[in-house]
């Protein structure tokens, strides 16, 4: 079964409207500055054939800023604060049990395990994004 050439372009509008400024977002609007790893790593592969390398580079970046000293990478982090809080404000006065978790996980309080695993999924895509043409490691 084909997807339509209309179809197809809405899954690609889609996707790179979750591209923000420091990683994919898990979701256009409920989830909007919030950079997941899970997401990521699910998405990789679609967005590398997007062109989104330097997407993809960053948020990785930002996972390695905030590992952990024993060597742990977080669920999530948040983007934009003031963003983040705006869109969830109701959900602050319905749900603050969710939300504050949601805080937590994004402080890396709680949810650091699988992320790692699950971002392990994806080395074989993602290592060529830190290798020069000539072979030798990025740092940056």
């Amino acid at each position: 079964m084909s997807l339509s050439k209309a179809r197809l372009r809405e899954a690609k509008d889609l996707v790179l409207s979750c591209v923000g400024r420091l990683g994919i977002y898990a979701g256009t609007y409920r989830y909007r500055y919030q950079c997941w790893t899970r997401d990521l790593a699910y998405s990789v592969d679609a967005l590398l054939n997007l062109g989104q390398d330097k997407a993809v580079k960053t948020h990785l970046l930002n996972i390695a800023n905030k590992q952990t000293k024993s060597g742990k990478v977080p669920i999530v982090f948040i983007e934009n604060k003031l963003g983040f809080i705006r869109i969830h404000l109701q959900d602050l006065i319905r749900n603050r049990r969710g939300v504050i978790k949601q805080i937590k996980m994004s402080r890396g309080k709680i949810g650091f395990w699988n992320s790692f695993r699950i971002l392990s999924l994806n080395f074989e895509n993602i290592s060529p994004l830190f290798t020069c043409d000539n072979g030798n490691k990025i740092v940056s």
